[in-house]
């Protein structure tokens, strides 16, 4: 994160009091911070809902819970790499109608 916004979000989570004191205002930074990322999950939502025509419930289930989690321990939250290859190898030994965000419907279609 090499930009003055990642530059303060890395700044803000090492020492939030000092950034305070030193006149940074760390409240606007990380309601712009909430606010973008609500932004990104409420697209990705939009473009999976109008992609598949409905949401499908078994999405918010234990399943796709308990993937991102272990796509995350696997992969390490430190870089973007790490996650991304966590997430190939937990969802390749699956099978596209096993998995919760495809599911009958997908096969149905074709």
């Amino acid at each position: 994160m090499q930009a003055p916004f990642g530059r303060v979000l890395t700044a803000i989570r090492i020492n939030e009091g000092r950034n305070a004191d030193a006149g940074v205002r760390d409240g606007a930074i990380q309601a712009g911070r909430v606010r973008a990322g609500g932004t990104i999950a409420g697209l990705a939502g939009y473009l999976d809902a109008t992609q598949y025509g409905f949401v499908n419930p078994a999405q918010f289930g234990w399943r796709q819970s308990g993937l991102v989690l272990v796509t995350v321990l696997l992969g390490g939250k430190g870089t973007l790499y790490g996650p991304a290859l966590a997430r190939s190898l937990a969802c390749s030994n699956t099978s596209p109608s096993a998995r919760p965000d495809t599911g009958a419907l997908w096969w149905a279609r074709r």
